[in-house]
């Protein structure tokens, strides 16, 4: 740390310095709207350009690893340009209400400098050894793209200067814009909130919808409309009536599970849904990994077109049957991270006590199912 002079334009909303080829018509281009404040004062800054080398390496081999690769490319090329010093404080007359720099009863804190480290000391730092040691360093940090330089650079270089471990990786999410592809603004009006939506169409329904058609790691547009289509489309039809008609076959013929053993075909279809929504998962890419469960369900409704069991009797009626408890209690494994509310309802109306795991011994014979209500409703 040392202490210098500068000037520089800032931004209230990001609370950050900016360089110029930053600034977008006089703004910040993340708030365009609010006026940049030129700042001239003595403040104390931290070395990190001594770090760029380091941070560079680690980003490079993802020992420090930043998603998507996007994200790590715009790290990578801010790095390898004139890495300079950042300002840790300001001047305590132009912010009397900062934590004060111990020391100096002129300069509080920057705050950034102040709540980056908070990841830290909330898991024990400086007071309970034994505590840090069990969370730290952090699976995975998660942070909109806004913010992404202070936790890709800033803190990473903090770590690093105090001798410790930097987080495994970094999600850097996008931003949720309305259906116009517009950054939502009170000063628009096109702010939407989510408990409204919650309130019309279900948690279910949103968190669907949130987890199928917005990437989780860029920018995705929020429309209602598409919201409505999917959850009929997707929900009700695709999911829903799969879950109804199987249990009404079931239901006309005696109410439990047959005897039957899984169709190789139908298991081939999981094995690849499963291996993409774990492939998703890890990548944090959930939409793909969402789109991979409906599809294997869509595929268990060509099953049923193609077998057409009302039209069967006997032991081939009961494979197909049995097939079809068997894909619905997988579905509920798969969905439970998705839809809980609606897989605790396949898993009840299939008559299994609980969700079951992924990893669990299959339907037993003879079990009762316990038809219910449709899992959903059209809007």
């Amino acid at each position: 740390m040392y202490k210098k002079s500068y000037t520089a334009k800032y931004c209230v909303g990001c609370e950050k310095f900016l360089l110029d080829k930053e600034i977008v018509k006089g703004c910040c281009e993340i708030h365009p709207g609010k006026k940049l404040e030129t700042i001239s004062e003595e403040n104390y800054f931290f070395k990190l350009s001594d770090y760029k080398e380091k941070l560079i390496t680690l980003i490079k081999t993802d020992k420090y690893k930043i998603q998507p690769k996007a994200a790590k490319n715009e790290i990578l090329s801010f790095l390898k340009n004139d890495l300079r010093d950042v300002s840790f404080s300001r001047e305590k007359s132009r912010l009397p209400w900062g934590v004060p720099v111990p020391g100096d009863k002129d300069q509080v804190m920057y705050v950034w400098a102040d709540a980056l480290p908070n990841y830290i000391t909330g898991v024990g730092y400086g007071s309970n050894s034994n505590k840090f040691k069990k969370w730290w360093p952090a699976q995975t940090h998660i942070i909109g793209k806004d913010i992404s330089r202070f936790h890709a650079i800033y803190w990473p270089a903090m770590l690093l200067s105090a001798g410790l471990a930097t987080p495994k990786e970094l999600l850097v999410h996008g931003f949720i814009n309305d259906e116009k592809g517009r950054k939502m603004s009170k000063s628009i009006g096109n702010v939407i909130d989510p408990f409204d939506q919650i309130n019309t169409y279900g948690l279910d329904t949103v968190r669907y919808y949130f987890l199928r058609s917005i990437p989780s790691n860029q920018d995705g547009n929020y429309s209602e409309t598409d919201l409505i289509d999917r959850h009929n489309a997707e929900l009700v039809n695709t999911l829903g009536n799969l879950l109804s008609r199987s249990l009404n076959l079931i239901e006309k013929s005696g109410g439990k599970v047959p005897a039957g053993k899984y169709d190789t075909t139908l298991k081939k279809e999981y094995n690849t849904a499963l291996k993409k929504l774990n492939e998703s998962v890890a990548n944090f890419d959930f939409h793909h990994g969402v789109a991979a469960v409906w599809k294997f369900i869509a595929k268990v409704n060509q099953y049923v077109d193609k077998t057409k069991p009302w039209t069967l009797e006997g032991k081939k009626k009961e494979k197909v049957l049995y097939n079809l408890a068997e894909s619905l209690r997988l579905i509920s494994a798969l969905t439970y991270p998705i839809i809980p509310n609606a897989s605790e309802e396949i898993a009840k109306q299939l008559g299994i006590k609980k969700v079951p795991l992924i990893k669990s011994d299959s339907i037993k014979v003879g079990t009762k199912i316990k038809k219910g209500k449709h899992l959903f409703s059209k809007k």
